[in-house]
């Protein structure tokens, strides 16, 4: 198989910046959401042509598809994107979905010759309705996914499952097939990708560390956060603990100067996850960034 490099994929923030570079899924949703919507599970299967696949409506005026770049990397990968359009009103959400979302999961299992599956996440919107705190993406969504090739003939078999949200909550079980060729290469699609991964969230890379002391206070049950760089957009910053349902709400800012705190919501208890990983994802002048620790408790 011919590694063609046409594009770099690197997400150093610096080189890529200036280059513009369900059903275990429902337990993220509190348990009066989910007697309070309507649920409709709608299941499509449509094969891919081309540079993409068909369009298939999955909500009123909500389309989406797949698009793939056809470009194979030196490292073997190649990168395809979930496209979906939505109207006005309606939202699908990010890999931690707040209170009351779906989040988009995938499922690569029957594909022949395909590795790995990675979601690049763009940076979602923080969404406050009726109380409730969910991290969303609205209007047009292209969703970046990175496919490690283990074979001459790839052939890709991908289930995506997502909620799609309005007045009511939808969620959609799309199934697309392609045979992936790397022979007419889609250089539009591959810049599109690239520009939205260059406008994703990557790990710090500056020297100075964005933050000092990061703890759990567990008499006031809030996560505190001593932030150093003053660049960071506190109210941008986004908290989620690694292999669990904690779900934090609105950044709060303390009397102490550079002190920004967040309520527990719910979800597991705080001593079961010490020592997991507690990912901060925010917005600086450079860009998204995110930084992991472990999760700490306060003596």
């Amino acid at each position: 198989m011919d590694a063609l490099q046409s594009f770099s994929f690197n997400r150093s923030r610096r080189s890529d910046r200036s280059f513009v570079s369900c059903l275990q899924s429902l337990g993220y949703m509190s348990e009066m959401y989910k007697i309070l919507l309507t649920f409709v599970f709608l299941v499509f299967t449509t094969i891919a042509h081309a540079g993409q696949s068909p369009w298939v409506e999955v909500a009123p005026d909500t389309r989406l598809r797949l698009i793939f770049s056809d470009v194979l990397t030196s490292g073997s990968e190649t990168l395809m994107a979930m496209e979906l359009q939505m109207p006005p009103g309606t939202k699908t959400y990010w890999r931690v979905p707040g209170e009351t979302g779906i989040p988009i999961t995938l499922d690569n299992s029957n594909s022949v010759g395909l590795g790995e599956v990675e979601i690049i996440w763009p940076f979602p919107q923080r969404l406050e309705t009726f109380g409730y705190v969910d991290y969303v993406y609205q209007s047009n969504l292209i969703l970046p996914i990175r496919v490690q090739v283990n074979s001459d003939n790839p052939q890709l078999d991908l289930k995506l499952v997502l909620g799609v949200c309005s007045e009511i909550c939808i969620p959609v079980s799309v199934q697309v097939t392609h045979d992936l060729t790397f022979i007419s290469r889609d250089h539009r699609v591959a810049l599109q990708i690239a520009q939205t991964i260059a406008n994703s969230p990557i790990p710090w890379d500056q020297a100075q560390n964005p933050f000092g002391r990061v703890y759990y206070d567990m008499e006031t049950d809030k996560l505190r956060i001593e932030l150093i760089n003053s660049d960071i957009d506190a109210q941008s910053m986004i908290p989620t603990i690694q292999d669990s349902f904690v779900m934090f709400g609105m950044p709060q800012k303390s009397p102490i100067d550079g002190l920004v705190a967040f309520e527990k919501l719910g979800g597991d208890r705080m001593e079961e996850l010490v020592g997991q990983n507690l990912t901060l994802t925010f917005m600086s002048p450079d860009g998204p960034y995110e930084y992991s620790m472990p999760l700490v408790l306060s003596e």
